[in-house]
Formats: structure tokens, C-alpha cells, sequence
């Protein structure tokens, strides 16, 4: 917090009440007193308890202060009726009044002169008000006169009150709250972008969506058959896909550090087995980052041949050796000439730290020279995110990058990262990783990996060269992608039991087929164990088609479903044709008089889609080709809607005319209605999108946009948006054509938002002397966001009103964010001018350049210029009306 004082040397006009005020005013004053005064008129009641209680009234009402307070908040003319009516409250029942109240307010120039009461009080400066029952001629009436002088005390500003827009406290989405029964069945789901918080005049993207589960239909058996035969370890199944122009890359290379040293050898000693003793450390040097190094190692002097030659050898920071040793070659690659021996080793990250460099020479005749040349690897920068892919079975994948164009030396390289953050593939001009291999030509760059990590694994690319252009593309195995996609068949939560209870089960086929797992209820366990055995299938062998369909009609009659009587299905997969076991179509029409629907799906190019379409066609089913991974899962979901429709009544779980009604909060403003309408119900607005039709196979789904002004007075009502805001609801005929409305959205998302919101309050204020006032004012920022620099204006009476009159403008420096209320910033201001009573008012932000909440931006406080003084006389007429 920073505070500073601002000095104002101008004065104002003085008003102020002399020390010699008039005679009358000794008499009936003394600062903070009043003076009350009783008489009862001539025609007055006789009765002393009427006079008593009356007088008592009207004293209790003076001393306990409540006629001066009525008058300071609501003057005289607002004040004679809540006097009035006080007065009623007390007196009997019994009795009526008539009440007259006078103010005169002092005249201190002529008072001075004059001192007389009609000088000091003149007939201008006063003012009259009655209420109450007239006075009657004909009863006994009671009458009393008191009088009371205030003086304001000098030097006095009164802490008023904050004017200005109110806060939000209202939720507005909390606004309609919506009850209903309903006989559909339906989920609803909804993101939002940006996802991880929403700023103040940002635009957020709100996806919503429908769907209907395929309940209210007969139970069906399935029976997955998969193909295992030889072909299906192809690999053949794409899996992800990326072409284009990248570009945007640079290359960064490092020069290598080269390590030099050189000196005389000798004192080795060889045995007479050709044991080499008595090595000399040459060198010693650390290998960090995972940097590849060469060793150049040269001699000069007498040096003789054959056993005598000089030798190198080194060692690793974990003691393995490279070089030659003993006349072997424990690792790296080694050559000499007449006068060197020179080796290159690339090191992994297993291998950084301190290495060591040994020689031998028994002739100290000898010198040698050794270069060390420490390479890093070239900084490639610019890399891009060119695709994902999911792999859910341990068996591997394959990764191929082509490219065409002209390039040399910077070809693109692509690496691919694992769910856990491993890297492989060709990095800064060094395969690294395990179980990959990488060639290089013009037009290839294949990684091949195999890994028992599953998830979702991502894509990098990089080229420099916008007009080279690269093909990437993933493949899986047919294998693995007929796993995939039929573990996720096996999933969907369409497949229910003990309602409406379903059954699952495999078959498996080379030759000859396999029942793999029964049929048995779609319960979790269950489905389960059919996924352990989709994942443990291994491809080999012949294509014996016929025989699984047979099999599988089999496991029909012994464990399928009687009554109720269930929908049986045979989902065949199958990349070829048969060449072994039982004629298809002999099996096919065997299935067909048992009241089996057979669906096929050829996967890949080779697939018999002659042989696969009469399987399907004899029994009423459909055939479906698959040439990659994204095709599969398609098919799979296509085959899932199709028994669903084959297995539904036709009546259950759909909706006709369906309508969504999503409540917009106020302070939105509707960016994109995505094809909405806006409606109004009640005092709420809403997006209404109309759906139609809906049921498990139609599903429906929509997008909107909203933001949230800066500088809307609701903007700064809640730190969080929910989405879609609670209130909206569906509504729909059923099959009856009877309408059913109310059926709240039951998914939500909740958004943090950040918005800023500048207030000001004004701590303290006084007159320092007459026509000279202080104030102390603090401004504040409430909000998340951090605010320009801005400017405090300081007002004489309501801005905006002929009266209003700008004393001070006081710039505001730029505001930090933070947790609301913890940023703040305070200024006292110094003699600030006013020449006459009045409300002082503090602004922020008053022009509105910065977006914010508009709510706090202004505060007053009631100055008083100079004391003033006035008097005032009560008359009562009281009379008993009984």
C-alpha cells in the first residue's frame, strides 16, 4: 500500500458565527443544549392529569433526542409526520391533537447588527408545518408551547454513506428452479473452452450434448468372432496420419570442445604371456547431457612394431572398457595407422560422468598426443505437435515418416513421446531410445518400436524447409487394431444385465476355431474376462471361417436365451478368405434357420468382401469394410447401433419435438447462439435449441458462445461460471404425443473467473477550518486481473447535478492482482476547498476507460462549511375526543 499527501494552498469563502453573536442568542443558547419553554392557553383543560401526561409527553420526546434526530434525517417537512404519528402512539386513545412546528434559522450578519428576534430570526428563514385534527371550538383544549435551539458544532464532517450501484449479491443462475417427472431415459454432457479459468471479455466456447442408451428393447446374446489367422500379424492398420508443410524450424550446432594433453610414454612392462603392465592414467574428463565424444591418440620417437607399438585403452564412469586391451576390443570402434589410434563412442545417459583415459608404451623415448573431441548434439528448436494416437495393446506399433522435396543434411526428423514422457526416435541428429532403428535416404525415416507402455502417445515433428513436405503415418498391426476395436465393442454400456439381460462371448479362428469364452450375462466381470482373452490372441495359422460360424451357432442352442426370447447376433471379423474347414454359406444358412444375424467386417485390402457379403446377406445382416484403425472403431460403433434398432420395440426411450432451454445468466453477453433462439419465461432468459427427434442411434449436439463484460455491474457477482448455468432443462413428447418439460440438465462444469473491480471508500474526513475540509480515501481492486493507472475525482455535491462542482482530480497508479481486497491504494487529500455545506463525493474510474466492475466506484460524506444555528417552537393543542 503506498500512501502520499496532496496540499491544496487555495482557500475558500468563510463562513463561520462570530464570537459576539446577538443578546437573544446568549440567552436561548449554549452550545449542544435545548431550551423548552411551557404555557397553557386560556381556554385550557382543567384536568391535571391531562395536562400532566401531555407535558410529559412532549418533554420525554425533546430530551431524549428524537425530535432533533427526525429533523437531521429527514427535515422539518419529512419529520412533522413521523413526529405526529410518535405522538399518537403515545397519548390515550382517547385523545386527538394538533401539532404546529415552526423552524427559524439564524441570520448571523443582521443578528450581530440588530440583536433583536425579528433581525436574527427573519420571517425569509422560517418555516411552518402542521399535522394532525384540527382544533375544535367546542371542547376544553389543552395547549403547549416549548421551544429548542440547535447549533451545529464547529468543525464537523459527518461519515455518511456509500452512494452508488449496489453490489450483486443475486446468483441470477440460481434463478428458476424446475421440477418435473419424466419416462425418458437420456445423459447429458457439456465442455467448455477455455477450459482451465475465463477472464472478463473473454469468449467461451460451451459444447452440449444429448444421447439416448438403448434401453426398453429385448435382450440379445453376441458372439464376437475374430480372425487369427497368419495374415492378421500384418501391419496394415493406420492408425494416425499427418501430411503437410512445416517449415518454421532452426538448427542450432554446436562446435565440439576438444580436450588436448601431450608427454612422453614409457616404463610400461610386458609379460612373457603378453600381459601389459604398469598403464598410465593420460587423461581424465566428464560426460554430461548425454554427449558423444572421439579420442584421437598419436605418438612420435623410436617406436618399434608388433607388441611395442604404443596402446590406448578407456574406461567408463561405471569401469567398462573401450579400446585395445590385451589386443581385444572390448567396445567402440578402433583403427590404427603408422602413428594413431583413433575411436568414436556414443554415449547414452547411463553413461555420463567421469571417463578415463589409459596408455602404454615401454619406451620413454616415446611422445604422445591425445585430442578428446566432446560433441553435443545439434539444437534443433521449432518442434511441432503433428498428431496423437492411443495404444492399448502391448504388441508395438509402426511409425513412418516420408518426405518430398529437396533437402539436404536437414532433412525433417520426428521423434514420438511415450504416456510416460519417453522419448524415441531421431532427435538432434542422435537416435536414441530402445528397441528403435532409424535409416535415412530421400524419402524415408522409419522408426520401428515395440513398448509395453499403453496410453496416448504424441507425434513431433520438425522440418526448416516450408517447401519440403512429409508424410507421417502410425500403423498397428491388424491384430492390435481388431483387439482395440473389439475391446471397445465389448465396453459400450449399451450391453446391460440382469435388465434387459444381455450376453457376450468369443470365438476365436485359425484352424481350427476356439470357443474362447461362453456366452454369459454383460456383466462387468465378464466383460472383463472376455477382454483378457481379445488381448491374448496370437496370429497364425489357417482361415477357417466356416467352422467358427458353425461354432458359434453351437453356443447358441446350448446356452442362448429361451425366454424371454433374445436377438442373436455373430460379429465376424476376418482379413482374407477361407481355406480351410466348412463352406461358409453352408454355415451361414445354418445360422439363418436358428434365427441368427450375422454382421462381417473385412479388415484391410485383402479381405474376401465377396465371400464376407454372402455371410452377411444369407442371414440378414450387413457387411462392413475396415481399411485402417479409425475405420474399425467406426464399423464397431455402426454394428452396435444396428443390433440396438433390431433389438428395440420401437416405442421406448425416444423423444419427439425435444426442445433444450438453456438459462443465460444476466451480465452474458451471447456471442454465437449456434443456431439457437432467444426466449424469455418469466423473468429469465434463455437459448432454446430445438432438437426434433432424439433417441440411442440420433443423438444430438450444439455449441454456443457468451462472455462476460468486463463492465457489467454483474460481472464481478461470482468468482466462478457454471455451464450451462442451473435452470436448463429439457423438454419433449413421448410416443403418446404427451409433452414432458422440466427435466433439469444434470451436467455441469464450473469455470474459475477472473475479472477486476476497482471501489473507493472514503476512512475519514473533517474541516481542518472553516471552508477547509480533509479527507482520506482509499481505492481498491477486488479482483483477479490487475488494473491500469486511473484518477479519483473529488466532487462538491452529486455529480451530474447543476449544483455538482469538481474540486480535485488525483491520479491513481496501475493496480496489482491478486486475492480480492489485498491490493489497495491510499491518499489523504489536504485542504480541499468548499464554500458552502454539502455532500463531498469521491469517483473512481469515473469516465469508465478501464473495463470493470462498475459496482463501489463512488463514495460520500456530508461536509458542514460553517455552524449554523436554529430555532424551533412546537404548539400543541390537545382535547379528549371520548
Amino acid at each position: 500500500m503506498s500512501r502520499y499527501t496532496r496540499l491544496l494552498s487555495a482557500r475558500g469563502f468563510v463562513l463561520t458565527l462570530e464570537a459576539a453573536l446577538t443578546v437573544l442568542v446568549v440567552i436561548l443558547l449554549a452550545a449542544g443544549t435545548t431550551h423548552v419553554s411551557y404555557e397553557t392557553a386560556p381556554a385550557a383543560l382543567t384536568h391535571t392529569y391531562s395536562a400532566q401526561l401531555t407535558d410529559d409527553v412532549y418533554t420525554a420526546l425533546l430530551k431524549d433526542g428524537y425530535l432533533s434526530e427526525e429533523i437531521d434525517q429527514n427535515g422539518l417537512p419529512g419529520a412533522i409526520n413521523e413526529i405526529g404519528e410518535k405522538t399518537g402512539t403515545l397519548l390515550p386513545e382517547s385523545y386527538a391533537f394538533f401539532l404546529k412546528t415552526t423552524e427559524y434559522t439564524l441570520a448571523p450578519e443582521a443578528c450581530r447588527t440588530l440583536q433583536t428576534f425579528e433581525s436574527c430570526f427573519p420571517d425569509e428563514n422560517k418555516l411552518t408545518v402542521s399535522y394532525g385534527t384540527p382544533v375544535p371550538t367546542d371542547r376544553d383544549v389543552l395547549y403547549v408551547k416549548k421551544t429548542m435551539v440547535r447549533k451545529q458544532p464547529p468543525g464537523q464532517c459527518d461519515m455518511n454513506y456509500s452512494i452508488g450501484l449496489a453490489s450483486a449479491d443475486e446468483t441470477p443462475w440460481n434463478r428458476l428452479s424446475l421440477a418435473g417427472a419424466s419416462d425418458l431415459n437420456v445423459s447429458f454432457d457439456v465442455n467448455v473452452s477455455p477450459s482451465g479459468e475465463l477472464l472478463c471479455d473473454e469468449t467461451a466456447t460451451v459444447n452440449l450434448s444429448a444421447t439416448v442408451p438403448s434401453f426398453g428393447r429385448v435382450p440379445v446374446d453376441i458372439l464376437l468372432i475374430i480372425d487369427r489367422s497368419g495374415s492378421m500379424s500384418e501391419l496394415t492398420a493406420l492408425l494416425s496420419q499427418f501430411t503437410g508443410n512445416l517449415g518454421g524450424g532452426t538448427a542450432q550446432t554446436i562446435p565440439p570442445f576438444m580436450d588436448h594433453s601431450s608427454g612422453s610414454l614409457g616404463g610400461g612392462t610386458r609379460s612373457l604371456f603378453g600381459k601389459y603392465g604398469n598403464w598410465r592414467v593420460l587423461k581424465t574428463f566428464t560426460i554430461d547431457d548425454s554427449n558423444s565424444f572421439d579420442i584421437l591418440f598419436r605418438w612420435s620417437g623410436p617406436v618399434e612394431t608388433g607388441t611395442h607399438k604404443p596402446k590406448m585403452y578407456i574406461t567408463t564412469p561405471a569401469g567398462a572398457q573401450f579400446g585395445y586391451y590385451n589386443g581385444a576390443l572390448p567396445g567402440g570402434t578402433y583403427s590404427t595407422t603408422n602413428s594413431s589410434v583413433s575411436m568414436y563412442v556414443p554415449v547414452s545417459s547411463s553413461r555420463n560422468g567421469v571417463w578415463t583415459v589409459y596408455g602404454w608404451n615401454d619406451d620413454p623415448a616415446v611422445n604422445y598426443t591425445l585430442d578428446i573431441n566432446i560433441y553435443t548434439p545439434v539444437l534443433l528448436t521449432g518442434w511441432v505437435e503433428t498428431g496423437t494416437f492411443e495404444i492399448v495393446d502391448p504388441d508395438g506399433f509402426n511409425v513412418n515418416m516420408g518426405w518430398s522435396g529437396s533437402c539436404s543434411g536437414n532433412c525433417p526428423q520426428l521423434y514420438i513421446e511415450s504416456p510416460g514422457g519417453i522419448r524415441y526416435g531421431y532427435y538432434g541428429g542422435v537416435p536414441y531410445g530402445s528397441g528403435n532403428s532409424y535409416t535415412s535416404t530421400s524419402t524415408s525415416n522409419d522408426i520401428v518400436l515395440a513398448s509395453s507402455e499403453l496410453g496416448i502417445w504424441r507425434i513431433y515433428e520438425w522440418n526448416d524447409n516450408p517447401s519440403v513436405t512429409q508424410t507421417t503415418k502410425v500403423f498397428l498391426r491388424k491384430m492390435d487394431a481388431t483387439q482395440f476395436a473389439a475391446t471397445n465393442f465389448v465396453n459400450y454400456p449399451d450391453w446391460q444385465s440382469p435388465v434387459p439381460g444381455d450376453q457376450l462371448g468369443l470365438i476365436s479362428y485359425s484352424y481350427p476355431a476356439r470357443l474362447d469364452k461362453p456366452l454369459l450375462p454383460a456383466i462387468s466381470s465378464n466383460k472383463a474376462a472376455i477382454n483378457t482373452k481379445i488381448a491374448s490372441l496370437q496370429a497364425g495359422g489357417s482361415t477357417a471361417t466356416g467352422d467358427a460360424i458353425q461354432m458359434a451357432t453351437t453356443e447358441f442352442l446350448s446356452h442362448g436365451q429361451a425366454a424371454p426370447p433374445a436377438k442373436r447376433f455373430q460379429v465376424l471379423l476376418s482379413d482374407g478368405h477361407t481355406t480351410a474347414g466348412m463352406s461358409p454359406a453352408t454355415a451361414a444358412s445354418t445360422a439363418r434357420d436358428n434365427n441368427i444375424v450375422i454382421f462381417t467386417v473385412g479388415m484391410g485390402t485383402d479381405a474376401d468382401s465377396v465371400e464376407l457379403g454372402n455371410i452377411a446377406s444369407i442371414t440378414g445382416g450387413r457387411y462392413y469394410s475396415a481399411n485402417d484403425a479409425n475405420a474399425l472403431a467406426d464399423v464397431y460403433n455402426a454394428i452396435r447401433g444396428q443390433i440396438g434398432l433390431i433389438a428395440s420395440d420401437g416405442s421406448a426411450n425416444e423423444a419427439n419435438n425435444a426442445l433444450l432451454n438453456v438459462s443465460l445468466p444476466d451480465g452474458a453477453e451471447l456471442i454465437d447462439d449456434g443456431g439457437g433462439s432467444i426466449i424469455r419465461i418469466l423473468d429469465q432468459n434463455y437459448l432454446q435449441f430445438y432438437i426434433g427427434f432424439l433417441n440411442y442411434l440420433t443423438p444430438w449436439s450444439g455449441a454456443y458462445q457468451v462472455r462476460f463484460p468486463c463492465n457489467h455491474p454483474l460481472a464481478c457477482s461470482s468468482d466462478t461460471r457454471i455451464f450451462p448455468p442451473s435452470g436448463t432443462y429439457f423438454e419433449y413428447d413421448n410416443n403418446q404425443g404427451i409433452t414432458q418439460g422440466d427435466l433439469l440438465w444434470d451436467a455441469n462444469t464450473t469455470v474459475p473467473f477472473l475479472y477486476r473491480d476497482i471501489g473507493i471508500e472514503i476512512l475519514n474526513g473533517r474541516l481542518t477550518e472553516p471552508g477547509l475540509a480533509y479527507l482520506d480515501v482509499n481505492v481498491f481492486n477486488r479482483g483477479f486481473l490487475s488494473s491500469p493507472p486511473t484518477t479519483v475525482n473529488i466532487y462538491l455535491n452529486e455529480p451530474g447535478t447543476p449544483q455538482s462542482q469538481l474540486i480535485l482530480s488525483e491520479p491513481v497508479p496501475a493496480f496489482c492482482p491478486g486475492i480480492p481486497g489485498s491490493c489497495s491504494f491510499s491518499v489523504e487529500l489536504k485542504d480541499l476547498e468548499i464554500a458552502r455545506e454539502g455532500y463531498l463525493y469521491a469517483l473512481v474510474n469515473e469516465d469508465q476507460n478501464i473495463r470493470e466492475c462498475p459496482n463501489n466506484n463512488q463514495d460520500s460524506i456530508y461536509c458542514v462549511g460553517s455552524p449554523s444555528s436554529k430555532f424551533y417552537t412546537f404548539e400543541y393543542w390537545v382535547w379528549s375526543d371520548a
